[in-house]
């Protein structure tokens, strides 16, 4: 798929090397805390079948990847978390990683490369879900615009992060529903809310707050 002058599709084996340098330059730009930067050896487990990543070209350098796996019952499936039961794990597809180099940010390219990511999958794959730290306003930036809700919150690779999760049958923002805002620094609150069944759905226009909602009707798999 191409955009201006980029250039989105699968990556292969033979793209180690780029991925492999796009990797390096993660791992120095960002902490542990903000992303979890996979290994190349877990992105060879990922094309070799677990999943799909793509990669965002321009020319012949690649300046940003995603992936997508498939855990079906495996102990990572991100739905054990929300007590799902065995056949709405096997619905899950998990968006593990997205990252761009912080020059090509800002022009749509992530959520195109998340799309193009999407539209590979079989329609038996029906929930979203993935993981978010706190602290990364970019990121929960990203999935509120894709309807990606936090359900949840949990010590996850050691760190603490918000469980999204998202019907991808349902592309309904909620914006009708009778919301509380949160300040984004009061995980505390925010927990308990999560805990009470609310889900959060979006940032306030300066994103100090995020926006709370008591539960949506195409959450019922999720259980507190």
């Amino acid at each position: 798929m191409k955009y201006n002058n980029f250039l989105i599709c699968n990556l292969t084996i033979y793209d180690k090397s780029k991925i492999k340098l796009c990797l390096e330059t993660i791992i120095s730009e960002l902490g542990k805390e903000l992303f979890v930067a996979p290994s190349i050896e877990y992105i060879d487990t990922i094309i070799s079948g677990y999943g799909y990543s793509a990669g965002v070209f321009l020319e012949n350098t690649l300046v940003g990847f995603a992936s997508i796996v498939f855990p079906k019952l495996g102990k990572h499936n991100l739905g054990y978390c929300l007590n799902f039961k065995d056949e709405d794990l096997l619905s899950v597809v998990q968006l593990e990683h997205i990252y761009l180099y912080p020059e090509y940010r800002g022009k749509g390219l992530a959520k195109r490369l998340i799309f193009f990511l999407l539209n590979k999958i079989n329609s038996k794959y029906s929930i979203l879900l993935s993981t978010i730290s706190p602290n990364n306003i970019s990121s929960l930036s990203l999935a509120f615009s894709i309807f990606l809700k936090i359900v949840g919150f949990a010590n996850i690779y050691g760190e603490d992060r918000y469980i999204m999760y998202r019907n991808l049958s349902c592309n309904s923002e909620c914006s009708n529903q009778i919301s509380t805002e949160i300040p984004i620094t009061k995980l505390n609150e925010i927990v308990n809310l999560l805990n009470l069944g609310y889900v959060g759905i979006s940032f306030d226009h300066y994103k100090n707050f995020i926006r709370f909602i008591k539960g949506v009707e195409d959450d019922e798999k999720i259980s507190n």
